[in-house]
């Protein structure tokens, strides 16, 4: 869709951490690839836990274990991870949102893929406004820009 990838729009907003690398892992939105390559960007700032790098050479290590070292990190940095599961799905939802914003598709092709970031997401009500079941008459992709609006102004952005 975009010549960046989600986690590449991420790590631009300074919105990339290990929880949202988690989250986006458990939902399919990041790749073992995306964690190696955070992993290795850590371990160039500085960041040489033993954990953060592992994660750095997990190609072929077992899923349960990448998400054990995660977890580690996580639970060292006192990041309240039930809280933030919600903040990093935004986090996710923000990252589709923009690479479709600026893919370069029609106006029907940005609509239906769209519908399917709002099915996906499992209908967030910022989004309800983005349905082309919406009974406003708002222009889905109108609304597209003012969730992602919002989605900055949430995210702290």
């Amino acid at each position: 869709m975009s010549d960046k990838s989600y986690p590449a729009i991420l790590k631009e907003y300074k919105l990339l951490d290990w929880p949202t690398l988690l989250i986006g892992w458990k939902n399919g939105f990041a790749t073992r690839r995306d964690i190696i390559d955070y992993a290795v960007h850590q371990i160039a700032n500085h960041h040489n836990e033993k954990s953060v790098i592992y994660l750095a050479s997990c190609e072929a290590e077992d899923d349960d274990e990448v998400k054990k070292y995660i977890e580690q990190l996580i639970d060292r940095q006192k990041i309240p991870f039930p809280d933030i599961e919600a903040i990093c799905l935004d986090r996710w939802r923000f990252a589709k949102l923009i690479a479709l914003d600026h893919a370069e598709l029609s106006d029907e092709e940005k609509i239906e893929e769209l519908q399917n970031i709002y099915v996906q997401f499992e209908y967030p009500d910022d989004m309800s406004d983005c349905s082309i079941y919406s009974q406003n008459g708002l222009d889905p992709l109108l609304a597209m820009k003012n969730t992602i609006s919002s989605l900055k102004q949430n995210l702290g952005i």
